[in-house]
């Protein structure tokens, strides 16, 4: 991991396998990692949710908003490896540097001002309509998640760098190893034991809060301590605050953030809507939203070493090898998400056993499984779509996208088959299911316009 990355050959040079395995080789390890962060999630709900459906109930409910403004910083983060990819493709690897400071200062300052808001939380709870009893212990779980929101959006400033010069497996290997400390901290904060309190779900929430700065600290050691090639990559703490690389930083983030958080704001308001009935229906959802949750990071290791690929492509003005880097990479996440989809739904009863016990949630729960095999197969083509689309700076057309596809048919379409069909969970889950298609539409149809542009780095 020590050695200098270059722009890659032209993709145009390469046989088609070695175009996928070079795809692959990035998206792998990212992939895995972005895995981790769920699988922190799904320990939280199969723990939980083998204690009580209540707690469960309140980690779904907390689960909403925090995904909502996490999702923010996410995008914003998004742009650093987009820069940090597209200086290396146009040979400019000493800018890096200055990309992932200006990136560390913008994560951080977001995650202070989220933090206080999610301080806020059963107030949040009680005015999105959920039970004072709801609101009181699903808020202080999302007030405990609000302490770690500048750790990890330094996190993902620090890996997503990494990431963009060609070094995933160094945020591979830090989430992983997290996720052991996640269960034995679990273990001794939701129940309470060797004398810990039990805090039930805020339990679960703060565990996740400890471990995002272990995290942080782990990632910025390896790149001080550890990157030896650190100083032919412009990295250092000192300097002025760039503010040209933050205006662009911004400029490309923040409708990225926009996209990504209209998406998500729209999956919690539905979320929220499954509160609505209670805590069965709360549970349910949030068994759904967990599996989809971390297929989607498996996608996202794809939609990332597209972008990581087709950036490089912008940066050296190769228009061929950014559109072979698109379609490859869509061509890849449909092969992945059919077998991990069809596996799903085939499973999807004993699937549902692993979170839950509770004859009541059970039986919905399986049914609903069924029907995310066939969702994680769209969501899973956006993605990569708007991965491939980001990459060139196009971030406003695919915001319009997701504002449609998601708010103004897919929520309430997701409200009317939920409740006036009388579908339940199923239906909320159908509502979704028809955004994930709109959207996979529209933005494969403008990566088709766009590829066939000339190209130009971002400036």
């Amino acid at each position: 991991m020590s050695a200098i990355a270059q722009p890659p050959p032209l993709p145009s040079t390469l046989s088609l396998g070695e175009n996928i395995r070079r795809t692959l080789k990035l998206a792998i390890p990212v992939m895995i990692a972005r895995a981790g962060l769920v699988i922190m999630v799904t320990i939280d709900s199969i723990m939980l949710g083998q204690a009580s459906t209540e707690m469960l109930a309140h980690y779904s409910l907390a689960s909403g908003p925090h995904v909502s403004l996490l999702v923010l910083g996410i995008g914003l983060m998004a742009a650093t490896t987009i820069l940090s990819a597209q200086a290396v493709g146009g040979r400019r690897q000493h800018e890096v540097g200055t990309i992932w400071r200006t990136a560390l200062v913008i994560g951080g300052l977001l995650g202070v001002l989220e933090g206080f808001f999610m301080a806020l939380g059963p107030q949040i709870l009680t005015a999105l309509g959920q039970s004072p009893e709801l609101a009181q212990a699903g808020g202080e779980a999302l007030r405990m998640f609000g302490w770690g929101m500048p750790a990890m959006f330094m996190f993902l400033a620090t890996t997503n760098f990494l990431e963009g010069i060609g070094r995933p497996q160094v945020g591979m290997v830090i989430t992983l190893s997290a996720n052991g400390f996640k269960l034995l901290a679990n273990w001794l904060l939701i129940e309470g034991h060797w004398g810990f309190p039990a805090m039930g779900a805020a339990g679960a929430t703060l565990s996740t809060t400890v471990i995002r700065w272990l995290m942080f600290l782990a990632a910025v050691g390896y790149v001080l301590l550890l990157m030896r090639d650190r100083s032919t990559y412009g990295v250092s703490l000192k300097g002025h605050f760039p503010r040209k690389v933050a205006k662009l930083q911004l400029r490309l983030g923040l409708p990225l953030a926009l996209s990504i958080g209209i998406q998500t704001a729209a999956l919690a308001f539905v979320q929220t809507m499954a509160g609505w009935s209670g805590a069965t229906s709360a549970a349910t959802y949030q068994i759904c939203n967990n599996v989809i949750g971390f297929v989607f990071m498996l996608s996202i290791g794809l939609a990332t070493a597209t972008g990581v690929r087709t950036a490089n492509a912008v940066g050296r003005g190769d228009r061929h090898g950014r559109a072979l880097a698109g379609w490859l990479g869509l061509g890849l996440v449909l092969s992945l998400q059919v077998v991990i989809g069809g596996l799903i739904a085939i499973f999807a009863g004993p699937l549902a056993t692993l979170y839950t016990d509770d004859p009541g949630v059970l039986p919905v729960a399986a049914a609903c499984l069924a029907l995310v095999g066939g969702m994680v197969v769209l969501d899973g083509a956006h993605n990569v779509m708007q991965g491939a689309l980001r990459a060139g700076g196009d971030v406003f057309r695919p915001l319009a996208i997701y504002i449609v596809a998601y708010w103004v048919i897919g929520v309430p379409l997701a409200y009317w088959l939920g409740y006036h069909a009388a579908w339940g969970a199923e239906g909320l889950l159908l509502g979704n299911a028809l955004g994930y298609l709109l959207a996979a539409i529209a933005l494969s149809w403008r990566f088709r316009i766009v590829s066939r542009r000339e190209v130009k780095p971002l400036t």
